[in-house]
């Protein structure tokens, strides 16, 4: 820079700027900062959810409180649903820990409360009945939220076959279906293990029908 004599400062150059300008990795960095921020939503994985395979069984039987409960009280949301009976023991511990981590997860989601029921049916004598009254009262389950429901040991063994037979899994005895996941429509739309991974599947696949349209 050289002073012109006229006592003025010199002008600022505009060199660095419009070097600046120039540099590809410039604007390579602002598009991936835009790009970062807008278009994430738009390039997001967003699965396809289970088809459905077929109308779930109807039922008309009684809750663990005495209330009477049909298939049609579930319509609007969701729900997963399994079997236990007085033969299983430690197996039907281990699907109600899962239920019970669905359960978690579906109140204190990321997102927000999910509405997804759970549907335990009991199968057995009033004994049986009596110790998942117990568990219920054990673990504080919501009742308005899970649902534990009883009836003639035929009928919910009929409900097991038929769902099975659906899924192509094995219902002798009940509790080997696993878990069933229902839609608000009252379609059956998948079948899981109880396993973590199964688990969590279920989950994930019970989310994206919760936001299903009616």
């Amino acid at each position: 820079m050289t002073d012109d004599g006229s006592g003025a400062p010199p002008a600022p150059s505009t060199t660095g700027w419009k070097r600046w300008l120039r540099n590809p990795w410039l604007w390579a960095g602002l598009s991936g900062i835009l790009f970062v921020t807008f278009g994430r939503n738009c390039t997001r994985y967003v699965p396809e959810p289970p088809p459905v395979i077929a109308p779930a069984p109807s039922f008309s039987l009684t809750t663990l409180a005495g209330a009477s409960v049909i298939d049609k009280d579930f319509a609007g949301n969701p729900y997963i649903a399994h079997f236990v009976s007085a033969d299983c023991d430690a197996a039907c511990d281990a699907v109600l820990a899962g239920m019970k981590k669905l359960q978690d997860g579906f109140e204190k989601g990321v997102y927000g409360a999910l509405p997804v029921h759970l549907v335990t049916f009991v199968v057995g004598d009033e004994s049986v009945a009596e110790h998942y009254r117990e568990w219920m009262k054990s673990e504080a389950v919501d009742p308005k939220k899970w649902t534990f429901v009883a009836g003639p040991e035929a009928i919910l063994r009929e409900m097991a076959v038929a769902l099975a037979a659906m899924g192509d899994r094995s219902a002798d005895p009940v509790w080997e279906l696993g878990l069933v996941l229902v839609d608000s429509k009252g379609r059956c739309r998948g079948f899981y293990g109880t396993d973590r991974w199964e688990i969590d599947r279920a989950f994930h696949q019970a989310k994206d029908l919760s936001r299903e349209p009616l």
